[in-house]
C-alpha cells in the first residue's frame, strides 16, 4: 500500500458527549505537520477525551481532517494509515511479547491473513531500536516495568508508519533519561514531517519540546497557538486556579513556569 503523506490536521467543531454530559464542547484547532502540538489544561478539562476523540475512539460530532480527508468517515483500518494513538491506558489481556505488540502496528499496511513482509519486519526492528526496547523484545509485556510497556507501546505507533501521532502523557512512567529520549525521538519525528499532538501536564516540557499549544478549560478552548503566546502568566493562573509566573530557563532558554498556592477560597480536587 502506498503511505499516506504528512498534512496538517485540523479539528473543526468537536463535540463529544457521555449520554447528556458534554466533556468536549465544540473543540476547533490545526496541528501543523511538522510540528509538535500540546493540550494542556486542568484535570478535568477534556485534554484525554479530545484526543480520543480526534483518534476515534469516542464518537464525536464536527470534523477531524488530515489534509482534505476526514477521518471520522473512514473505517478504522483506513484511518488507522493516517493516525495512530498512544492513549494513557494501555493494559493488554494477552501476554503478548514486547516484538508482537510492537508488531501490532503493521496490521493497517497488510492485507488479512497475509504474512510480515521485509517492510514490515524491518519496521518493527526500526521501532523497537527507536524506544529502546530491543533489549526485553522477546518478554511478555505482563512482565515489564510500566515504564517498559509505555516504551513497548510508543514502539507500536512508530511501527504503524501513520504521519500523524496522537499521545497522552507520554512519559509519564519514564525516568528523566527515558524522558528526554522520547521528547526527542518526538522532535526527529515533527522534523520528518509527522504531526505530533500530544497530551501533558507537565508545562516545563510543554515549553522545552512543543511548537503550540491548545489550553482547555471546562471542555472549551481557552487559547491556541505557538507555545510562548498560550503560556502567558494571567492566562495560565485563570484556567488552573491558581498564581503562575513565567520566565526563562537559564539552561534551555525556554518559558520556565512556576505554579504558586493556589487562591484562597479555592478548593483543590
Amino acid at each position: 500500500m502506498t503511505p499516506v503523506a504528512p498534512a496538517e490536521l485540523t479539528v473543526a467543531d468537536l463535540r463529544i458527549a457521555y449520554e447528556e454530559h458534554v466533556v468536549v464542547d465544540g473543540a476547533s484547532f490545526t496541528a501543523p505537520a511538522g510540528s509538535i502540538t500540546a493540550l494542556i489544561g486542568p484535570n478535568g478539562a477534556g485534554k484525554s477525551t479530545l484526543l480520543k476523540g480526534i483518534g476515534g475512539l469516542l464518537e464525536a460530532q464536527g470534523s477531524v481532517r488530515h489534509g482534505e480527508q476526514d477521518l471520522l468517515r473512514m473505517s478504522i483500518r483506513e484511518r488507522a494509515r493516517h493516525l495512530s494513538l498512544v492513549p494513557q491506558a494501555t493494559t493488554l489481556g494477552i501476554a503478548f511479547t514486547a516484538r508482537e505488540v510492537i508488531a501490532l502496528g503493521r496490521h493497517p499496511h497488510r492485507r488479512r491473513f497475509t504474512r510480515e513482509t521485509t517492510a514490515d519486519r524491518a519496521a518493527i526492528q526500526d521501532a523497537l531500536a527507536a524506544v529502546g526496547a530491543t533489549s526485553f523484545a522477546d518478554q511478555s509485556v505482563t512482565e515489564l516495568s510500566g515504564g517498559q510497556r509505555q516504551l513497548v507501546h510508543i514502539g507500536r505507533a512508530l511501527a504503524q508508519g501513520s504521519p500523524t501521532l496522537l499521545l497522552d502523557e507520554p512519559t509519564s512512567a519514564l525516568d528523566l533519561r527515558h524522558q528526554v529520549g522520547i521528547y526527542s525521538l518526538l522532535r526527529a519525528q515533527a522534523r520528518a514531517g509527522a504531526t505530533v499532538v500530544v497530551v501533558l501536564h507537565d508545562l516545563g516540557d510543554v515549553a522545552r519540546w512543543c511548537d503550540r499549544a491548545v489550553l482547555l478549560h471546562e471542555g472549551r478552548i481557552r487559547a491556541s497557538g505557538q507555545v510562548e503566546e498560550v503560556l502567558e502568566p494571567a492566562l495560565l493562573s485563570d484556567v488552573y486556579a491558581t498564581a503562575v509566573t513565567v520566565d526563562r530557563s537559564p539552561a534551555t532558554g525556554a518559558q520556565l513556569v512556576t505554579p504558586w498556592p493556589a487562591r484562597e477560597g479555592v478548593a483543590m480536587s
